[in-house]
């Protein structure tokens, strides 16, 4: 929505125009009129200006002039005659969009508010991606600030606070599951509707999971600890209803306590973010509820052996079992302290790296209790990873069993290629699936079974009709086969040649 303002000391061209406007396709918020230059000087901040070049004193030129001192994204469309050819060359030359003739034409001036229009949204677009890049400048700085150093001083704030005295601090910390580079402006813009001004009383940042971080600064003068909390608490209510719009659920918000120590600050909030699994159904965590907590959940040393014990022996039953005992466990336990979750968690992932050489990476980048929104669900996590350890485990131990065999195979068809042999029988014997065994046999060796088979008989066969003066006959029986005809056929299609034909070349 655009803010028009049409100057002109001409009743009827100034009607007109305002007429024309209001029948025209765009969307106004306001369309003013000013009789002279005074007029249009009291109206504050309009998008385009129309203006007649010769209004009188001052001039159309010299209102254009002035009002872009305050107001430099003004746009300018001049309306004048065709003898002020002069006065439209200095018009273009101060930045006016556009100089129409009178009398108007609809489709002229239409098409100079689309220029103006496109020009407006262009800087605005410009605009939010400088402010956007700026923000993001600001935010990575203090989120380094935060994470990696151990004191902070007022010169190191001044960059991210206006505040001569900083009384206290305050930091909150939104945890999505899923966050995107959408939500860091979404909460700036919801700021830009709150009492709290960044630059001034709050900085915004992302850490290195990309969650959102809110630091809060006050003097000393600011009102009671109740008050400054109801304030931040009135916004973090304002930036849920804004997710809750856009469809975002299970974020959680971590508010330390109030210090003097913003480094401190934020590592509360960092530990009450922490516990949304310990509070699954809370949506709002602070520090004071999670730093009392003094129970802990720890495996006994039995348990701890018997899990041992089903991951190496890769019981896949008692394993469901215990991990279900596990989370009943846990869950009648609540609420315990964050750390030993973690304990907890780590556990259980060395173990299966350990004992299993499993490798989480390449099927999760989850590799803490946080990100889950109860106990159930890091369990039945927990759970899944377990079982499909132990499955890659046997994949992998059946990979390496069946490269096995199909070596003990084709040793034993060269060492005793002249014995009638079927693939079905090795099977039989070697107790593994026949149709199975032969797509890895032409996968690992690169031919199918008979193929193999009859090269390395048809390889003996040339052996014998060079170094020895055998028969044909006597040779195919040698090699495995009780056809001699059929022998020829298949020494000529691998060879080209008849076996009579490869001996008289040797």
């Amino acid at each position: 929505m655009y803010k028009i303002l049409v100057a002109d000391d001409e009743n009827l061209i100034r009607k007109s125009i305002v007429t024309k406007l209001k029948k025209s396709p765009y969307s106004f918020s306001e369309i003013l009129e000013a009789r002279n230059a005074n007029e249009a000087l009291q109206i504050d901040n309009p998008d385009i200006l129309i203006t007649d070049i010769k209004m009188g004193n001052p001039n159309g030129l010299e209102l254009a002039r002035k009002m872009q001192e305050t107001n430099p994204g003004l746009k300018t469309i001049i309306i004048s005659g065709y003898s002020e050819f002069d006065f439209a060359r200095e018009a273009l030359a101060i930045g006016v969009i556009d100089y129409l003739v009178k009398p108007i034409n609809t489709e002229n001036l239409l098409s100079s508010l689309k220029k103006g229009i496109q020009q407006i949204k262009q800087e605005k677009d410009d605009k939010t991606i400088q402010s956007k890049a700026l923000m993001e400048e600001s935010s990575s700085r203090l989120s380094a600030l935060l994470q990696n150093s151990r004191f902070l001083t007022n010169e190191d704030l001044s960059p991210y606070f206006n505040l001569r005295h900083y009384g206290c601090f305050w930091s909150v910390r939104l945890f999505i599951p899923v966050p995107n580079e959408n939500i860091f402006h979404s909460v700036m813009d919801t700021i830009q509707v709150s009492p709290f001004q960044v630059g001034k009383d709050i900085a915004v940042y992302k850490d290195r999971l990309r969650q959102i971080g809110l630091l809060f600064a006050f003097s000393e003068k600011q009102e009671n600890r109740n008050g400054r909390q109801r304030k931040i608490l009135s916004l973090i209510n304002a930036i849920s209803k804004d997710l809750a719009e856009k469809g975002m659920d299970n974020f959680t918000f971590g508010i330390s306590a109030s210090g003097t120590d913003p480094l401190l600050c934020h590592e509360q909030s960092l530990k009450a973010m922490h516990h949304r699994i310990v509070f699954p159904d809370r949506e709002i965590i602070e520090f004071q509820d999670c730093d009392n907590i003094e129970k802990e959940f720890n495996l006994t040393k039995e348990e701890k052996t018997q899990f041992l014990l089903l991951i190496s022996t890769q019981s896949v039953h008692a394993l469901v079992n215990f991990m279900d005992r596990l989370n009943e466990s846990l869950e009648n336990t609540l609420p315990v302290s964050y750390h030993s979750l973690q304990i907890l968690f780590n556990f259980i992932m060395d173990t299966l790296i350990s004992t299993l050489k499993f490798s989480p990476t390449l099927y999760s980048s989850t590799r803490n209790p946080y990100h889950f929104n109860s106990i159930r669900e890091m369990t039945d996590y927990l759970k899944s990873i377990c079982l499909r350890a132990i499955e890659q485990a046997e994949e992998e131990t059946n990979d390496s069993r069946t490269f096995h065999l199909v070596t003990k195979l084709q040793n034993i068809i060269k060492e005793h290629c002249d014995q009638p042999f079927t693939l079905e029988l090795f099977c039989t014997q070697n107790n593994i699936n026949t149709s199975f065994f032969s797509s890895q046999f032409h996968l690992i060796a690169g031919v199918t079974f008979q193929e193999f088979l009859n090269n390395t008989r048809i390889e003996n066969a040339k052996k014998l009709l060079r170094e020895t003066e055998n028969k044909v006959g006597v040779i195919a029986k040698l090699c495995g086969y009780s056809d001699q005809q059929y022998f020829s056929k298949t020494f000529k299609r691998l060879t080209g040649l008849t076996p009579r034909e490869y001996r008289n070349e040797m």
